[in-house]
Protein backbone atom coordinates (compact mmCIF):
# COMPACT_ATOMS: atom_id res chain seq x y z
CA UNK A 1 0.00 0.00 0.00
CA UNK A 2 1.28 3.20 -0.41
CA UNK A 3 0.41 6.48 0.68
CA UNK A 4 1.13 9.99 -0.16
CA UNK A 5 2.54 13.13 1.91
CA UNK A 6 3.26 16.25 0.57
CA UNK A 7 5.06 19.54 2.08
CA UNK A 8 4.90 22.82 0.69
CA UNK A 9 7.25 26.04 1.31
CA UNK A 10 7.36 29.14 0.34
CA UNK A 11 10.02 29.31 -3.05
CA UNK A 12 13.54 30.73 -1.95
CA UNK A 13 16.81 29.14 -4.01
CA UNK A 14 17.89 27.72 -1.26
CA UNK A 15 14.63 25.53 -1.56
CA UNK A 16 14.05 24.92 -4.85
CA UNK A 17 12.99 21.42 -4.09
CA UNK A 18 9.62 22.26 -2.72
CA UNK A 19 8.62 25.02 -4.87
CA UNK A 20 5.71 23.34 -5.92
CA UNK A 21 4.22 20.24 -3.65
CA UNK A 22 6.50 17.57 -3.17
CA UNK A 23 5.39 14.29 -2.76
CA UNK A 24 6.77 10.82 -2.02
CA UNK A 25 5.93 7.23 -1.72
CA UNK A 26 5.99 5.93 2.03
CA UNK A 27 7.78 3.01 1.24
CA UNK A 28 11.32 1.68 2.51
CA UNK A 29 13.98 1.88 0.01
CA UNK A 30 16.23 -1.69 -0.44
CA UNK A 31 19.53 0.34 -0.57
CA UNK A 32 18.45 1.80 2.71
CA UNK A 33 19.76 1.34 6.55
CA UNK A 34 17.07 3.81 7.60
CA UNK A 35 13.43 4.23 6.51
CA UNK A 36 13.10 7.03 3.84
CA UNK A 37 10.03 7.98 5.45
CA UNK A 38 11.23 8.45 8.43
CA UNK A 39 14.49 11.17 6.45
CA UNK A 40 11.37 12.65 5.04
CA UNK A 41 9.21 12.98 8.40
CA UNK A 42 11.92 14.91 9.65
CA UNK A 43 12.08 17.26 6.54
CA UNK A 44 8.24 17.97 7.08
CA UNK A 45 9.26 18.58 10.57
CA UNK A 46 11.47 21.08 10.43
CA UNK A 47 9.99 22.87 7.33
CA UNK A 48 6.98 22.75 10.19
CA UNK A 49 8.68 24.80 12.87
CA UNK A 50 10.11 26.98 10.52
CA UNK A 51 6.57 28.17 9.13
CA UNK A 52 5.37 28.43 12.83
CA UNK A 53 8.50 30.50 13.35
CA UNK A 54 10.91 28.88 15.50
CA UNK A 55 14.25 29.69 16.07
CA UNK A 56 15.77 28.04 13.32
CA UNK A 57 19.16 26.54 15.03
CA UNK A 58 16.73 25.27 17.57
CA UNK A 59 14.57 23.49 15.04
CA UNK A 60 17.25 21.97 13.37
CA UNK A 61 18.75 20.30 16.70
CA UNK A 62 15.83 19.27 17.40
CA UNK A 63 14.99 17.52 14.50
CA UNK A 64 17.81 15.91 14.26
CA UNK A 65 17.50 14.77 18.00
CA UNK A 66 14.01 13.62 17.17
CA UNK A 67 15.06 11.69 14.11
CA UNK A 68 17.84 10.45 15.70
CA UNK A 69 15.62 8.82 18.95
CA UNK A 70 13.52 7.56 15.68
CA UNK A 71 15.51 5.82 14.24
CA UNK A 72 17.60 4.01 16.96
CA UNK A 73 21.06 5.57 16.34
CA UNK A 74 23.46 7.53 18.91
CA UNK A 75 23.52 10.84 17.15
CA UNK A 76 22.59 12.49 13.82
CA UNK A 77 24.69 14.73 11.99
CA UNK A 78 23.92 16.59 9.13
CA UNK A 79 26.20 19.28 7.15
CA UNK A 80 25.61 22.03 4.40
CA UNK A 81 27.24 24.46 2.20
CA UNK A 82 25.73 28.15 2.87
CA UNK A 83 26.50 30.56 0.23
CA UNK A 84 27.85 33.01 2.37
CA UNK A 85 29.07 31.12 5.17
CA UNK A 86 30.84 28.17 4.01
CA UNK A 87 30.41 24.83 5.59
CA UNK A 88 27.93 24.55 8.47
CA UNK A 89 27.39 21.57 10.57
CA UNK A 90 24.34 20.76 13.52
CA UNK A 91 24.26 17.65 15.10
CA UNK A 92 21.61 15.94 17.55
CA UNK A 93 23.60 16.16 20.55
CA UNK A 94 24.65 19.22 21.90
CA UNK A 95 28.67 17.90 22.27
CA UNK A 96 31.81 17.46 19.95
CA UNK A 97 32.09 16.32 17.18
CA UNK A 98 34.87 13.79 18.49
CA UNK A 99 35.44 11.13 15.85
CA UNK A 100 32.58 11.59 13.53
CA UNK A 101 34.41 13.99 11.03
CA UNK A 102 33.00 12.82 7.92
CA UNK A 103 30.48 16.16 7.76
CA UNK A 104 32.82 18.15 7.72
CA UNK A 105 34.42 17.19 4.85
CA UNK A 106 33.50 16.30 0.96
CA UNK A 107 30.04 16.97 0.27
CA UNK A 108 27.39 17.89 2.16
CA UNK A 109 25.65 15.05 3.73
CA UNK A 110 23.60 13.14 6.65
CA UNK A 111 25.43 10.66 8.61
CA UNK A 112 24.41 8.80 12.24
CA UNK A 113 26.85 6.99 14.57
CA UNK A 114 26.26 4.09 14.76
CA UNK A 115 26.61 4.27 11.23
CA UNK A 116 24.27 3.52 8.56
CA UNK A 117 23.02 3.74 4.91
CA UNK A 118 20.65 6.44 4.13
CA UNK A 119 18.92 6.76 1.10
CA UNK A 120 20.09 9.15 -1.38
CA UNK A 121 17.19 11.29 -2.60
CA UNK A 122 15.71 11.06 1.06
CA UNK A 123 19.38 12.81 1.86
CA UNK A 124 18.63 15.29 -0.65
CA UNK A 125 15.58 16.47 0.59
CA UNK A 126 16.68 16.61 4.36
CA UNK A 127 19.50 18.62 3.27
CA UNK A 128 17.73 21.43 1.63
CA UNK A 129 15.22 21.50 4.24
CA UNK A 130 18.43 21.98 6.29
CA UNK A 131 19.47 24.95 4.24
CA UNK A 132 16.16 26.79 4.08
CA UNK A 133 16.04 26.89 7.47
CA UNK A 134 19.41 28.46 8.26
CA UNK A 135 18.70 30.18 5.16
CA UNK A 136 16.03 31.92 7.29
CA UNK A 137 18.53 32.48 10.35
CA UNK A 138 20.86 34.49 7.79
CA UNK A 139 18.88 36.43 6.54
CA UNK A 140 17.83 37.67 9.64
CA UNK A 141 21.62 37.60 10.67
CA UNK A 142 22.82 39.73 7.61
CA UNK A 143 20.54 42.61 8.59
CA UNK A 144 21.39 42.73 12.13
CA UNK A 145 24.65 42.50 11.29
CA UNK A 146 24.97 45.11 9.31
CA UNK A 147 22.99 47.71 11.80
CA UNK A 148 25.24 46.87 14.56
CA UNK A 149 28.51 47.04 12.53
CA UNK A 150 26.91 50.48 11.50
CA UNK A 151 26.59 51.22 15.71
CA UNK A 152 30.54 49.60 15.56
CA UNK A 153 31.27 52.73 13.05
CA UNK A 154 29.59 55.42 15.20
CA UNK A 155 31.89 54.27 18.10
CA UNK A 156 35.19 54.03 16.29
CA UNK A 157 34.71 57.70 14.95
CA UNK A 158 35.81 59.52 17.97
CA UNK A 159 38.27 56.58 19.64
CA UNK A 160 40.28 57.01 15.98
CA UNK A 161 39.96 60.46 15.45
CA UNK A 162 41.23 60.61 19.59
CA UNK A 163 44.05 58.21 18.71
CA UNK A 164 45.16 59.95 15.62
CA UNK A 165 44.81 63.36 17.47
CA UNK A 166 46.94 62.10 20.76
CA UNK A 167 48.90 59.49 19.94
CA UNK A 168 46.61 57.26 22.31
CA UNK A 169 46.52 53.37 21.48
CA UNK A 170 43.49 51.33 20.90
CA UNK A 171 42.59 47.73 19.57
CA UNK A 172 40.12 46.52 17.39
CA UNK A 173 39.28 42.91 17.74
CA UNK A 174 36.99 40.97 15.38
CA UNK A 175 35.90 38.12 16.54
CA UNK A 176 34.48 34.67 15.86
CA UNK A 177 32.67 31.88 17.91
CA UNK A 178 33.06 28.39 16.41
CA UNK A 179 29.60 27.60 17.40
CA UNK A 180 26.45 30.15 17.01
CA UNK A 181 26.24 31.50 20.21
CA UNK A 182 24.20 34.34 21.54
CA UNK A 183 26.08 37.01 23.50
CA UNK A 184 24.40 39.11 25.77
CA UNK A 185 24.63 43.03 24.99
CA UNK A 186 24.87 43.93 28.78
CA UNK A 187 28.43 44.88 29.77
CA UNK A 188 30.25 41.22 30.59
CA UNK A 189 32.20 40.70 34.13
CA UNK A 190 35.12 42.22 34.60
CA UNK A 191 34.81 44.31 32.05
CA UNK A 192 38.10 47.20 32.35
CA UNK A 193 37.22 50.88 32.47
CA UNK A 194 37.26 52.09 28.29
CA UNK A 195 36.45 48.73 27.27
CA UNK A 196 33.43 48.54 24.66
CA UNK A 197 31.63 45.00 23.70
CA UNK A 198 29.46 45.12 20.14
CA UNK A 199 27.47 42.33 19.35
CA UNK A 200 27.63 41.96 15.59
CA UNK A 201 25.64 38.81 15.15
CA UNK A 202 25.42 35.35 17.34
CA UNK A 203 29.17 34.42 15.97
CA UNK A 204 30.87 37.44 15.30
CA UNK A 205 31.69 40.08 18.09
CA UNK A 206 33.89 43.15 18.46
CA UNK A 207 35.54 44.47 20.97
CA UNK A 208 37.45 47.75 21.86
CA UNK A 209 40.11 47.62 24.31
CA UNK A 210 41.95 50.91 24.74
CA UNK A 211 45.95 50.46 25.87
CA UNK A 212 46.49 47.20 25.36
CA UNK A 213 50.29 45.78 24.01
CA UNK A 214 49.00 43.39 20.64
CA UNK A 215 50.66 40.03 22.53
CA UNK A 216 48.14 40.24 25.80
CA UNK A 217 44.95 40.36 23.34
CA UNK A 218 44.69 36.72 23.54
CA UNK A 219 44.61 36.54 26.82
CA UNK A 220 42.35 39.10 27.62
CA UNK A 221 39.84 37.55 24.87
CA UNK A 222 40.76 34.32 26.71
CA UNK A 223 39.70 36.03 29.81
CA UNK A 224 36.35 37.57 27.96
CA UNK A 225 35.12 34.37 26.66
CA UNK A 226 35.14 32.76 29.91
CA UNK A 227 33.55 35.55 31.57
CA UNK A 228 30.45 34.80 28.57
CA UNK A 229 30.91 31.43 28.67
CA UNK A 230 31.91 31.49 25.06
CA UNK A 231 32.74 28.66 22.76
CA UNK A 232 36.37 28.34 20.83
CA UNK A 233 36.82 31.91 18.61
CA UNK A 234 39.02 32.96 16.62
CA UNK A 235 39.88 36.32 16.30
CA UNK A 236 42.02 39.67 13.71
CA UNK A 237 43.00 42.30 15.62
CA UNK A 238 44.10 45.56 14.32
CA UNK A 239 45.78 48.37 16.38
CA UNK A 240 45.43 51.99 15.67
CA UNK A 241 46.86 54.43 14.98
CA UNK A 242 49.54 51.83 14.41
CA UNK A 243 48.07 49.37 11.70
CA UNK A 244 45.40 51.95 10.40
CA UNK A 245 44.26 55.81 11.42
CA UNK A 246 40.77 55.63 9.49
CA UNK A 247 37.69 54.06 10.32
CA UNK A 248 37.34 51.83 7.08
CA UNK A 249 40.83 50.78 7.27
CA UNK A 250 40.68 49.87 10.74
CA UNK A 251 37.78 47.52 10.11
CA UNK A 252 39.05 46.20 6.95
CA UNK A 253 42.83 45.79 8.28
CA UNK A 254 40.49 43.49 11.28
CA UNK A 255 38.34 41.43 9.15
CA UNK A 256 41.24 40.60 6.44
CA UNK A 257 42.90 39.12 9.88
CA UNK A 258 40.65 37.53 11.37
CA UNK A 259 39.90 35.73 7.78
CA UNK A 260 43.26 34.91 7.40
CA UNK A 261 42.79 32.96 10.98
CA UNK A 262 39.96 31.29 10.18
CA UNK A 263 41.88 29.66 6.87
CA UNK A 264 44.62 29.17 9.07
CA UNK A 265 42.72 26.63 11.61
CA UNK A 266 40.73 25.15 9.12
CA UNK A 267 44.20 24.43 7.54
CA UNK A 268 45.41 22.77 11.18
CA UNK A 269 41.83 20.85 11.20
CA UNK A 270 42.08 19.14 8.08
CA UNK A 271 43.11 15.38 8.40
CA UNK A 272 46.34 14.90 6.77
Amino acid sequence: MRRNVSIRAKPTENAEVFDTPYSWPVIDSPKSGISSHDVHLAAGDLLDAIRQREPPLRSIANTLADLAARIGVDRAVISIDDPAFGRQVFSSLRSPLDDCITPLFGRACLVTEPPTSIDPDAERVLLLATSFAFATLTEGTSRAHQSNTAKLRLQLEPEVSRAVALGWRFALVLARCELPHRVETATPPNTAPGEELFVLDEAELALIIPAIQPDRVPVRLAQFAQDCSLPTMTFGLAICPADASTVDDLLEVAAVRLAQSLESRQKIQQPH
